[in-house]
């Protein structure tokens, strides 16, 4: 039997082993149990601390996702800024809308159709396209009756004076005033219809906007003069209207002859505008 010797260590057994690796962990189950901790609220404001002293850059993704908002915004925002159509805006503005369905322009029965959500029918189309027509060359056409109606009043005083002269004596002519009387007067009627016609026009094409002018105010008493002049002669007496009246209203007539020049006007700016 060899004598134990105290140098030499045996190996350690399991059970051993185990023991002494508790024994090591303890105390660090013991420090890691005791050390104090930090309550959540604490916790929190610390984090919130260190993410605003050191903010985190946004990533390129981020920048992109962020232009490509603001690129959409500034697009809406161009869209909300065009022109809308007539439906969109007389949607917005009823008064907009009410004006132009009440309103006598060249427009109108296309208006109306384009608020009533619907296409013009042909009918509606040709009367818009005719108003259209009217409303530009309604002026040429007036400028062209003054015309020959300033011609037809000269050659009417001429024959006048011949005839006043004839009955004084100082005149060999064989025309009597009377005898001239009734075509005068005739045509005098008739230039008088066609400006009647003519007001009446520009009636159904501007409205109650026309009297809002003192042009429209001024073609309408020269129209009423020439009503007055055809009631006058035709209820008078034919000498008497020959004399006195025939004379007065032509002067009155004389007065229409300054519409020549504002029509003028509009031709000119009219022209302009299409050349």
């Amino acid at each position: 039997m060899h004598d134990w010797d105290p140098h030499v260590q045996f190996p350690e057994t399991d059970e051993e082993v185990h023991e002494k690796a508790e024994g090591l962990a303890s105390p660090m189950l013991i420090v890691s149990s005791v050390r104090p901790t930090q309550p959540p609220q604490l916790a929190e404001q610390a984090l919130q601390l260190s993410a605003a002293a050191d903010p985190v850059p946004p990533s390129p993704a981020a920048k992109i996702d962020s232009d490509v908002t603001v690129e959409t915004v500034d697009e809406s925002q161009r869209s909300d800024s065009s022109p809308r159509s007539p439906f969109i805006i007389g949607l917005q503005d009823p008064g907009d809308t009410l004006q132009r369905m009440i309103s006598p322009s060249s427009h109108n029965l296309v208006g109306r159709a384009s608020v009533m959500g619907r296409p013009p029918t042909e009918e509606e189309s040709c009367l818009s396209r005719l108003a259209m027509w009217l409303r530009f060359n309604l002026d040429y056409f007036t400028a062209f009756v003054l015309a020959i109606n300033l011609i037809f009043m000269c050659v009417e005083l001429e024959l006048q004076g011949r005839a006043a002269g004839h009955l004084a004596g100082e005149s060999s002519s064989f025309t009597s005033l009377q005898d001239l009387n009734l075509p005068l007067r005739s045509l005098d009627i008739a230039f008088d219809t066609v400006f009647l016609i003519e007001l009446l026009l520009r009636m159904g094409l501007q409205g109650w906007a026309l009297f809002r002018t003192f042009s429209g105010w001024y073609d309408l008493s020269l129209v009423a003069v020439g009503i007055a002049d055809i009631t006058l002669f035709v209820g008078g007496d034919a000498e008497v209207a020959a004399v006195h009246v025939l004379r007065a209203a032509s002067t009155l007539r004389a007065i229409r002859l300054l519409r020549i020049f504002r029509l003028f006007q509009g031709c000119s700016a009219r022209a302009n505008a299409a050349g």
